[in-house]
């Protein structure tokens, strides 16, 4: 999947051109029909796992891969389940940190600092590379709204893909089927 081929709004332009000049602070991640793509501003990750999920008021969609086995679900039955999906992250403020959600053609922005809202609106991102392993869960229901973790050791990676898979599982629960996805097979180069 090349950038090029998604359909960019003027902000996700500018975001784009900053993360070309080097701003590691802007994160990427998208997926559409079974490729990924991750960058932490110019540079791009070869990843062992990712989980793209996303939930707006009762419906949800998750794309992701564990090594070369992918998965994809819609709680929805329509005919979209192919459409990309793309977050980017935008954490260059230190006291606010916006999103900016495309799925399909709807794009969603929000901030850190948006007032707290009762509509059910859940972003959940997990990244693993052979370094690090990174989970960020945005609520819009909880004031906290964002949180992040990042880890480097095996055993702390594996609990963040073990809490992504959980969540997940939630509103997906037949989605990581007796451990055929996350096998440790899967995940190695």
């Amino acid at each position: 999947m090349q950038l090029q081929e998604l359909n960019f709004t003027e902000d996700e332009r500018k975001l784009l051109k900053k993360m070309k000049k080097g701003n590691q602070e802007i994160q990427y991640i998208s997926s559409y029909d079974g490729k990924f793509l991750v960058s932490f501003g110019n540079s791009f990750l070869k990843t062992r796992a990712v989980i793209i999920f996303y939930v707006l008021d009762g419906k949800g969609t998750c794309n992701g891969h564990f090594g070369n086995s992918t998965f994809s679900s819609k709680t929805a039955e329509d005919n979209k389940k192919n459409e990309p999906i793309s977050v980017f992250i935008d954490s260059r403020l230190d006291d606010e940190i916006f999103l900016h959600i495309k799925e399909g053609s709807s794009n969603i922005t929000h901030s850190t600092a948006d007032p707290q809202d009762n509509k059910e609106e859940v972003l959940l991102t997990f990244i693993e590379d052979n370094m690090n392993a990174q989970l960020i869960i945005y609520d819009n229901r909880l004031s906290g709204k964002l949180a992040q973790f990042i880890a480097s050791k095996e055993e702390s990676k594996d609990k963040l893909r073990f809490f992504a898979m959980s969540y997940v599982s939630q509103h997906f629960p037949n989605l990581f089927n007796a451990g055929e996805v996350e096998d440790d097979e899967n995940l190695s180069e």
